[in-house]
């Protein structure tokens, strides 16, 4: 009620103009400054403000990382910062393999095609500083194993972007992210595993599918074992949360 009740006084002051003063309901201008401050009351009292531990869903995009990054996301696919130096470049045995095989006419189709179909990215906030770091999914033979690909964390600094560190993530689909994990910090996850900003870095564990696609309970007791509590605590934590996009695969 305080934007009413602050804007009364001065609502109750506005004099009408002896013109229109017969036609008091309609043009009074008092009347419209106190329907105005209810009206914003309505508007900012109306609705409970979304929890701030509440999962929103975060997008993938295709495409060349923004801002500066994917020069330097080039740089180490083409192992150019080494040292000593290494004599190979995955990014460039993946451009000539696309066009070996005919599925692209030249390297500059074959990297066009890359960026477009095998890169992709997003922006969120990891350490629960306030600002975005980028995630980069790469999704191309020589990043990729039976446990997935390879998704690469960059950090801001005030040279620009600087690779810290990653994680191997199943796929590119949209995950769902939280400000307010249950440990106080970040945490998102995909239909299959969590993962959390813990001391310095991104950690992770699997809560679903962990043994069988088709068994979202299935995991070797071996490595239910073998994990932390902290870990323990986060996996037993999102199995009970539902997926924050409208449709849910689990």
């Amino acid at each position: 009620m305080f934007p009413t009740v602050a804007l009364m006084p001065f609502c109750i002051s506005i004099k009408p103009e002896p013109r229109v003063a017969s036609t008091f309901f309609v043009w009074n201008p008092a009347i419209f400054c106190l329907i105005a401050a209810m009206t914003i009351n309505v508007l900012l009292w109306s609705g409970a403000p979304a929890s701030a531990n509440d999962e929103v869903p975060i997008h993938f995009q295709n495409g060349a990382p923004p801002d500066g990054a994917w020069p330097v996301i080039e740089r180490w696919m083409r192992a150019l910062d080494e040292s000593p130096p290494y004599n190979f470049d995955l990014l460039q045995d993946h451009l000539d393999q696309t066009v070996k095989y005919g599925w692209a006419k030249d390297t500059d189709e074959a990297l066009a095609d890359f960026l477009s179909h095998e890169l992709f990215w997003a922006y969120v906030d990891l350490d629960g500083d306030g600002i975005d770091e980028m995630m980069v999914f790469i999704a191309i033979g020589p990043y990729c194993g039976t446990a997935g690909c390879s998704t690469i964390e960059l950090h801001r600094s005030k040279t620009g972007w600087r690779i810290e560190n990653g994680v191997t993530m199943v796929d590119e689909n949209d995950f769902c992210y939280r400000r307010n994990g249950p440990n106080g910090r970040p945490s998102f996850r995909n239909y299959s595993d969590v993962f959390w900003w813990s001391e310095g870095r991104l950690d992770g564990v699997c809560y679903a599918y962990c043994s069988h696609w088709w068994d979202r309970d299935a995991i070797d007791p071996k490595d239910l074992a073998e994990m932390t509590p902290e870990e323990l605590s986060m996996r037993e934590d999102v199995r009970k949360q539902p997926w924050c996009a409208a449709a849910s695969p689990n």
